[in-house]
């Protein structure tokens, strides 16, 4: 109870209802004295004249109250918002008894004055008819879109003649932790059948939703919106392996080809090519040479470096800090076995990449690691479209170099144009600079490619977010809630979208799911300090701080969190403080403050405009 009538108050200090009844109050009080002893008593005029006075004073008072507290709140169904209709409603109602109280004055016949006042009601009438018919025809543009905004449309149906989803082979060894075996092998061969431009290839991401799961083939089909589907098992023992592959055809679930192989370890390159050679065969795929050459090259011809890669993009895919670190050392070890292994590197790049954008590590330890690993990548292999993608990451999170972030994207693009990493980061850069309607085309190209996979459509609604789409980003986010309850960085930009419609119960219970589920982060810490500090909760807030600065003796914290809960708390100098002292660490996420809601408080700051104006925003 305490609670809810804390954020009511919060709400009422937010939307500035006091300070605006208390002027009223006391402005209200003046002109109606003024209008008592100047006009009536001296000038003479008719008593009615106060009541004109009191009528319109309540009717403006009224429709300002409507209007503060309505106009940032969401939008009603049918895309109409309360104080579009109430506030020409309530001006026509006062003015319709002003007109009254001056009809009587000048003595007007009650018959005409009851035309008049039919003659009003009509009006009103017509009004809030058009005010309906209006909003009846918006629609046609998504809740929340303005003119000219790209709507977020449904992943495309219409089955390809020409299409498969690759699934996580089944472990059935009897040693335990051989998951990274099964999952690399299906994503060895999902890599390689990309390569073929006639057949389109579910992303790992989408493939990997599935795994565990008891699931009829033809349904994962009919989800994925393909008509092929390769499933299997793998039986690791020492050296010996056992892979037993299936092909099946989705519109009848019968088995278009299967296939047991028996081999060494040392022959899993020959079994992923054969495998996938296999496919193009009974597929009835015409390969190009290039296409041909492309499935059958090899990243490594050494298959422990390739065993210690498989265990290090299983670790990167946690997400993280410790799985990340464990992978740091597997990729590490596969090229200490073979240093020309360039995907190798490439985990490198983007595994320092991830831990400098989550403030694992001090930005500049991070990415220049993250850098130096990226072009040893190119160096081996110069069309390797991942080691790109890794440069356009580090170009937008470190170096803040819009133009070269943009061009390492498209490149990856089109070297690799089924690379839905290269969309969604590419999709990132463009929201990051303001240009949201491209972001959001190539948000949904990654969800296309991906559809199953939460981070494609949680991106997609930070991008919405940052576009102040706010109720879009709603509906997206909480569908991925929905779908993935245990995805914790949804909860963050939902929060984001709450506290934007000033939704601060809902923002803060969002918040809080996020801190519990990233096992209190330093970002999820952050954003709930800001929660609290927007909701007038400051007590909270402050205890926020503190905890930051206890983590901050064990581990790196960076200046931006701390400027999040200050924004919060309304404390405009502690923020500028620590943004500037958040520029000079080079935070990844400050690359977001040109277009983040969170900081319209200090927009119009000089200092704020100076931070924008070094990171080229």
């Amino acid at each position: 109870m305490a609670s809810s009538l804390k954020l009511f108050l919060a709400k009422l200090r937010k939307r500035h209802i006091i300070e605006t009844l208390a002027a009223f109050i006391g402005g209200g009080w003046l002109l109606i004295e003024v209008v008592e002893r100047l006009l009536v008593s001296h000038y003479h005029f008719p008593e009615e004249t106060i009541d004109i006075s009191v009528v319109t004073l309540v009717g403006a008072l009224l429709c300002v109250l409507i209007w503060r507290w309505f106009s940032s709140t969401e939008k009603r169904p049918g895309n109409v918002k309360v104080e579009v209709l109430l506030v020409p409603l309530i001006v026509l109602v006062a003015l319709a008894i002003d007109l009254n109280l001056i009809l009587q004055i000048a003595g007007i016949p009650s018959k005409k004055l009851l035309i008049g006042i039919v003659a009003f009601l009509l009006g009103i009438t017509w009004i809030v008819f058009k005010s309906l018919q209006w909003a009846a025809k918006e629609p046609a543009f998504t809740p929340g879109q303005s003119k000219g905004e790209v709507a977020i449309s449904p992943p495309a149906t219409g089955k390809p003649e020409k299409s498969i989803v690759v699934l996580p082979f089944v472990n059935i060894s009897p040693e335990e932790g051989q998951d990274y075996f099964c999952d690399g092998l299906s994503e060895e061969i999902i890599n390689a059948l990309s390569h073929i431009r006639e057949l389109r290839v579910v992303a790992r991401t989408s493939a990997f939703a599935f795994k565990g799961k008891e699931i009829d083939i033809r349904e994962v089909g009919e989800k994925l919106n393909v008509s092929a589907v390769l499933e299997g098992s793998v039986r690791k023992s020492g050296e010996r392996l056992r892979i037993i592959a299936q092909l099946v055809n989705v519109q009848d679930g019968y088995h278009i080809w299967s296939g047991r192989f028996d081999r060494e370890m040392k022959d899993i390159f020959d079994i992923q090519e054969e495998i996938s050679l296999t496919i193009v065969d009974h597929l009835k795929l015409k390969l190009l040479t290039s296409e041909k050459e492309r499935i059958l090259k090899r990243p490594t011809d050494d298959h422990e470096a390739y065993d210690c890669y498989l265990k290090g993009r299983y670790f990167w895919y946690r997400r993280y800090e410790r799985g990340m670190q464990r992978g740091l050392q597997y990729f590490q070890q596969a090229i200490e076995k073979d240093p020309g292994y360039a995907l190798a590197h490439v985990g490198i790049a983007d595994t320092f990449g991830s831990l400098g954008l989550f403030s694992f590590m001090p930005p500049n330890q991070a990415y220049s690691r993250a850098k130096a690993a990226a072009k040893k990548a190119l160096e081996i292999a110069p069309e390797l479209a991942e080691a790109y993608a890794s440069l356009g990451w580090i170009a937008m999170w470190y170096d803040w170099d819009w133009p070269a972030a943009e061009r390492q994207f498209l490149k990856a693009i089109q070297m690799k144009p089924e690379n839905d990493n290269a969309h969604i980061w590419y999709g990132l850069c463009l929201t990051i600079v303001g240009r949201f309607d491209e972001s959001i085309r190539e948000m949904q190209k990654a969800r296309e490619l991906a559809p199953i996979e939460p981070v494609n459509p949680t991106l997609l609604g930070w991008a919405l977010y940052m576009a102040r789409r706010f109720d879009e980003s709603i509906g997206v986010l909480r569908k991925v809630i929905e779908s993935d309850p245990e995805f914790s960085i949804a909860y963050w930009y939902l929060a984001g979208s709450y506290y934007a419609n000033e939704r601060w119960g809902e923002g803060i219970a969002a918040i809080q799911k996020f801190v519990e589920l990233s096992a209190g982060s330093v970002i999820a810490l952050s954003a709930l300090g800001y929660g609290y500090g927007s909701a007038g909760m400051k007590d909270e807030a402050f205890k926020i701080l503190e905890r930051l600065d206890g983590l901050s003796k064990d581990r790196y914290v960076g200046s931006l969190w701390r400027a999040v809960v200050w924004m919060g708390l309304g404390e405009k100098k502690e923020t500028l403080e620590n943004l500037e002292k958040a520029y000079l660490e080079k935070e990844s996420i400050l690359a977001c403050i040109k277009v983040w809601p969170a900081f319209d408080c200090v927009r119009s700051e000089p200092r704020f405009q100076a931070v924008l104006k070094k990171m080229n925003l």
